[in-house]
């Protein structure tokens, strides 16, 4: 799926997305909006709408995307950065549900109810594609394939937030502290296995303390399982992560 400009064509499922001729934001646009995995299912016609009812918003680390119970006015749609999903209780405990990554569409059910379910914060700058509530609205009426990605997505998000249920209910720290290491990870360019998760991310993912995940991720380096560095942990052992990530008492 890549856009270079010029004559060349996007591709996408269900279609050709040809790029818009003009400016290059345009271009880099078109070539976005096909990696949005919501968007997997849509016409050619329909990006073409969804493109032009777009706004941009930056976020700078620490600020609020909105707050539980906030009036919710516009889906986002994540170009960069990290946008963390989580619930505090009345005592000021916090629980993080999940990260939001690019090319992630969220707060679909808060925006479809107009009140937020859950805070929204930014773990780093980011920047966010706005579609009004309104527009959403018309587009889902006018282009009903896009309820069927969305609704993809948001099967995908419903077994995920499940995993993790059954992770805290049945596994002890180490297997969701495993979990996570596999949930978060990327190749990087070197052909590494990365996490790129903090130790207070992965605190805040697991709902245990400090000592018990350095207690936890020493315990893999020790084994070879990983290795740390400054800003990343680096998988070298998936397939023993995997068998880690096993129910255990």
């Amino acid at each position: 799926m890549v856009l270079t400009g010029g004559k060349k064509k996007v591709k996408k499922a269900g279609g050709m997305l040809k790029p818009h001729r003009g400016s290059e934001h345009r271009d880099c646009l078109d070539e976005f909006l096909c990696s949005v995995p919501a968007f997997f299912q849509a016409s050619n016609e329909a990006l073409r709408e969804i493109k032009k009812l777009l706004t941009k918003r930056h976020i700078r680390r620490g600020k609020a995307v909105y707050l539980s119970g906030d009036p919710v006015t516009n889906l986002y749609i994540a170009e960069s950065g990290k946008i963390e999903i989580s619930k505090t209780d009345e005592q000021g405990r916090r629980l993080t549900l999940w990260y939001i990554k690019p090319s992630e569409v969220f707060c679909v059910p808060s925006v479809l109810t107009g009140q937020a379910i859950a805070d929204a914060e930014a773990a780093e700058d980011s920047a966010l594609y706005c579609l009004a509530r309104e527009d959403f609205e018309g587009l889902l009426a006018r282009y009903p394939e896009l309820a069927v990605g969305l609704l993809r997505c948001l099967a995908s998000r419903v077994r995920s937030y499940s995993k993790s249920v059954d992770s805290v209910a049945f596994n002890s720290a180490a297997n969701r502290i495993a979990g996570i290491l596999l949930a978060y990870h990327a190749k990087g360019a070197a052909g590494e296995l990365i996490c790129s998760l903090s130790r207070n991310e992965i605190i805040s993912l697991t709902g245990t303390c400090r000592e018990t995940v350095s207690r936890a991720l020493n315990k893999f380096k020790k084994d070879n399982i990983i290795t740390m560095e400054r800003r990343k942990i680096v998988i070298l052992d998936i397939e023993e992560l995997k068998r880690r990530l096993s129910p255990g008492p």
